[in-house]
C-alpha cells in the first residue's frame, strides 16, 4: 500500500465513533428482536428513550463527519468548497426566512453533494443549520436539522458517484424526496415537549408538519428546474480545474536548475 493510501485509510477519532454508534445500535436491535435479557440495551430502544437514543445517534454521526474534517482527510480545495459553498447556503436560508418552508439551501447542499461527494455534502448541510440557526434561533431542532441536511447532502454524493451525469430532474427528484425527508427527521425534536410518545402523538406531529413539507418539497423541484444546469456546470467546471490525479508507479520529474533545464549530473 502506498504512504498516501495508508494515509487515507488511516483509523480515526471519526471511525471510532460511527463504529461505536453503529455497534451500540445494532446491539440493541438484536436484544430486542431475540428479545434477549439485556435490559440496558433493550431498554434504550424502548418507547421511553427511543427518542434519546435517536439524538445521540445524530449527534455522534455529526461529532465524526467534523472531527474527519479536523483530522486532515479532506484536501485544502475541499475546505474551501465547503466554506464558500456553506456560506452560500447559509445566505439563502437566512434570506428566505419569512416564505415558510421555502429552503433553497436545501438545493444547494444536494447540489454540493452530487458534484463534491458525500462527505462535502454532509458538511456543507450540517454547517448550514448549525450557523444559519444562530440567526433564526438555536434549539432541540439543530442537531436534528444538521443530522438531516446533512444526510441530504451525502445522499446527492451517493447519487452523484452513482450517477455521475445527475441533472435537473435527478436533483428534482432528490429535492421532492428530502422535502419530506427533511421534515420527518426534524419532527422528532418535537417529541421532547410530550410526556409520553404515542400513536395518536405521532400522527398529530407528522400530520401538521405535512403541510409545510409539501411545500419544501415543492420548492426543492422549482429551483432545480430553474437554476440546476447552471449550477450544476459551475461547479463541475470548478472541479474539473482543480482535480489532481495520482498515478501509481510514475517517475518522478527531473530536478530542475534555476532557469527550467534539468541539472546535469556529476
Amino acid at each position: 500500500m502506498s504512504p498516501r493510501s495508508a494515509r487515507q485509510w488511516r483509523f480515526g477519532l471519526s471511525d471510532a465513533l460511527l463504529l461505536g454508534t453503529a455497534a451500540v445500535l445494532l446491539a440493541a436491535t438484536a436484544a430486542a428482536l431475540l428479545r434477549l435479557d439485556v435490559p440496558w440495551l433493550t431498554a434504550i430502544l424502548s418507547r421511553r428513550w427511543i427518542i434519546y437514543t435517536v439524538t445521540v445517534a445524530m449527534v455522534l454521526v455529526v461529532l465524526a463527519a467534523f472531527a474527519a474534517f479536523e483530522e486532515g482527510r479532506a484536501s485544502a480545495h475541499e475546505i474551501a468548497v465547503v466554506a464558500v459553498l456553506s456560506a452560500a447556503s447559509i445566505a439563502l436560508r437566512v434570506a428566505f426566512a419569512a416564505l415558510p418552508s421555502v429552503q433553497p439551501c436545501t438545493f444547494i447542499i444536494l447540489t454540493a453533494g452530487v458534484v463534491y461527494g458525500p462527505r462535502a455534502g454532509f458538511m456543507v448541510g450540517a454547517l448550514t443549520a448549525l450557523v444559519s440557526d444562530m440567526f433564526l434561533g438555536q434549539g432541540l431542532h439543530t442537531p436534528f436539522q444538521m443530522f438531516a441536511w446533512g444526510a441530504a447532502g451525502a445522499c446527492g454524493g451517493l447519487v452523484g458517484l452513482l450517477r455521475p451525469g445527475v441533472g435537473r430532474w435527478g436533483l428534482a427528484a432528490l429535492g421532492l424526496v428530502w422535502g419530506f425527508l427533511f421534515g420527518w427527521i426534524t419532527n422528532l425534536s418535537m417529541l421532547f415537549f410530550y410526556r409520553e410518545v404515542t400513536r395518536r402523538v405521532l400522527v398529530l406531529v407528522y400530520g401538521m408538519s405535512v403541510p409545510f413539507d409539501a411545500v419544501h418539497a415543492a420548492s426543492n423541484v422549482v429551483f432545480a428546474l430553474l437554476f440546476a444546469p447552471e449550477v450544476l456546470w459551475v461547479l463541475r467546471r470548478y472541479r474539473r480545474r482543480f482535480e489532481v490525479t495520482y498515478l501509481e508507479g510514475a517517475a518522478p520529474a527531473p530536478p530542475t536548475g534555476p532557469s527550467g533545464p534539468p541539472l546535469s549530473g556529476g
